[in-house]
């Protein structure tokens, strides 16, 4: 994965999205003017993109090359290298705490 990209409620607080950026250590998109619908939208602009890649007189482009072409006002978070190290750390003291209460996920 390159990127992710963020529709609906999660697009309203702008510090969820650093967050999310930080936590997968990747950048973020918004697509700004989905917010309200932002999950129908996503499920509209999935269908195109699929539709478009089972016609053969369309040009075959990657998922990111599709999105890339919508045009909307579109926002930007990128990761903050120490909030990425500072979450990692958690993320392993939570694993290996989880894996002395349950043995079995080892």
């Amino acid at each position: 994965r390159t990127r992710i990209i963020l529709t609906g409620g999660l697009t309203k607080t702008p510090d969820c999205s650093q967050i999310v950026a930080d936590v997968f250590d990747l950048p973020v998109t918004l697509f700004v003017e989905s917010g309200d619908e932002g999950s129908a939208w996503g499920a509209g602009v999935l269908a195109k993109f699929r539709r478009e890649c089972s016609l053969e007189s369309s040009p075959k482009r990657s998922w990111s090359e599709f999105v890339g072409s919508i045009k909307q006002a579109t926002k930007q978070y990128e990761p903050g290298p120490k909030a990425v190290i500072a979450y990692e750390k958690h993320f392993q003291q939570y694993t290996k705490k989880l894996k002395e209460v349950h043995p079995q996920l080892e």
